[in-house]
């Protein structure tokens, strides 16, 4: 069986308020990248809310960023895979 080597994902991401009809929202945005700093377009990206389990789901773009919109102020799991990569989870709160 042939060995594939793994490399790491590096995730940025930040909160960014937005109101919506006087609902405190959030945008999550971020960069996906590996550890020599080189973009990785078509990572998968999942954002769980951690109060209610909801899945939002986005693909890095060609430039290795990737949106989460209106999300509620909460505690967020953040699952960044890509072939050839471990999988990468960050848990942030908004």
């Amino acid at each position: 069986m042939g060995h594939v080597a793994k490399s790491a994902l590096v995730v940025l991401f930040a909160f960014t308020s937005n109101l919506f009809a006087q609902r405190d929202l959030a945008t999550l945005v971020g960069t996906v990248t590996e550890a020599q700093g080189a973009a990785v377009p078509g990572a998968k990206v999942v954002i769980t809310e951690d109060a209610t389990g909801l899945v939002y789901e986005s693909i890095a773009g060609s430039a290795d960023e990737y949106t989460g919109v209106a999300l509620k102020p909460g505690t967020y799991r953040i699952e960044v895979s890509a072939p050839g990569f471990k999988k990468r989870i960050r848990v942030v709160c908004s």
